[in-house]
């Protein structure tokens, strides 16, 4: 039993793999190999790059930062991106001047979190039948921002593989690498290791302290880097949580910049205002901005899950079907799996860290969307999403057999 079981995870891979690799090659020819345009951030981190080696950067680069409307911003702002990703990761772009590379680059990024993905299912999905894990294997490169992402090389993608790469590693030693990279590339992973920190208090897995001190170095350096690097995001961080631009949600720009004034006593820009810790309380005693913040970061939750609104009728390269295909996403898997995950936190019988598992998705993934809604911080995550959803269902066709045999 245990050898077929083995078999068929294996296919499960095997396939994800192979819809992987064509949907990726798919990408390729629809964008007429400007990979590099589909990664929606890849100018601001290559002109790290340019800004400062303007002489050994290849034309690419160049026609990269000459292209991008936003670098004037950028250096308005005074925000520094991360040099270990556009160092590193961007070097097809900076380096090499090759869309084909970078696309070679992406589609190994996307083979090893698929791996990873494979093992993660087998880790957590312990109990649940395997024709469901194998659809969750499956279903987990069909998310079409996460073939976007891998394919881009975004930062969000690539923290998200070490992450995943460091659940499924032996070593202690190179998890805790894993982790530090992670924390090297995204501003967001205070999020991942706060979330674990806590869902690891309420349900205490067995190793879960050894997991949190791996977690250390990463967090020293998580500290250097955001003195360094993420404290230049622009506005600070508190005030994107009255920020509704670049998220598909302009329709509630207006209360924002309403709210705003009223904050700081003259118009303002959420992108730019320098909220801190004493502004909450004027915005939290008002019902009408209180209302908003929850209201808001509802909106930004859905995004997140892949619900985006406005931006579901706008399309830079007119995959209008894409649109559809990430409702659907949406509706069917991620929705349905969050709401799954909140059940399996109150089920019995569940091992620790399963539910540690689940715990663990919806506080990341709530404490994210009350700073910014996108699909793109739900890479990587979004496989315990799908566990969840094959495990309830699994739990209500086991309940229904369990009924049908009552009855006769």
């Amino acid at each position: 039993m245990g050898e077929k079981l083995r078999s068929i995870a294996k296919s499960a891979t095997f396939w994800a793999l192979i819809v992987y690799c064509l949907m990726a090659a798919a990408l390729w020819f629809a964008t007429g190999g400007k990979i590099a345009s589909i990664n929606s951030d890849l100018d601001l981190y290559n002109h790290f790059v340019v800004a400062r080696f303007p002489d050994h950067v290849s034309e690419l680069s160049k026609a990269v930062e000459l292209g991008s409307p936003r670098i004037e911003a950028l250096e308005h702002f005074g925000w520094t991106p991360t040099p270990f990703y556009s160092l590193i990761f961007l070097l097809p772009v900076w380096l090499f001047g090759s869309n084909f590379l970078l696309w070679l680059e992406g589609l190994a990024l996307g083979v090893l979190t698929i791996w990873c993905a494979a093992k993660v299912v087998e880790k957590l999905g312990v109990g649940i039948p395997a024709a469901l894990k194998f659809l969750v294997v499956l279903a987990f490169p069909l998310n079409f921002n996460f073939l976007v992402d891998s394919v881009g090389v975004s930062t969000m993608s690539v923290a998200a593989a070490f992450v995943m790469a460091a659940v499924v590693v032996e070593s202690r030693l190179l998890r805790a690498a894993l982790l530090t990279f992670a924390a090297m590339t995204r501003v967001n992973y205070l999020f991942f290791a706060f979330a674990f920190l806590l869902s690891g208090l309420m349900f205490r897995p067995k190793g879960w302290m050894n997991c949190l001190i791996d977690a250390v170095p990463s967090l020293v350096v998580y500290i250097i880097f955001y003195k360094l690097y993420y404290s230049t995001y622009p506005g600070g961080g508190l005030n994107y949580v009255l920020m509704a631009s670049f998220q598909g949600l302009d329709y509630a720009i207006p209360e924002s910049s309403r709210i705003l004034a009223r904050l700081s006593g003259s118009p303002s820009d959420a992108l730019s205002y320098r909220m801190n810790l004493g502004n909450l309380p004027a915005l939290l005693v008002n019902l009408d901005s209180l209302a908003y913040v929850f209201n808001l970061s509802a909106l930004k939750l859905s995004v997140t899950l892949g619900l985006v609104h406005e931006k579901l009728f706008q399309s830079d390269w007119g995959f209008y079907l894409a649109k559809v295909w990430r409702t659907a996403y949406f509706s069917f898997a991620m929705m349905p799996g969050f709401y799954a995950s909140l059940l399996l936190l109150f089920a019995r019988g569940l091992g620790a860290w399963e539910k540690t598992g689940y715990a663990w998705v919806v506080l990341y993934l709530v404490m994210n969307s009350l700073l910014i809604g996108d699909p793109r911080y739900l890479m990587g995550v979004y496989l315990v999403l799908l566990i969840a959803l094959a495990r309830i269902i699994s739990i209500a066709t086991s309940f229904s057999r369990g009924a049908l045999r009552g009855v006769a």
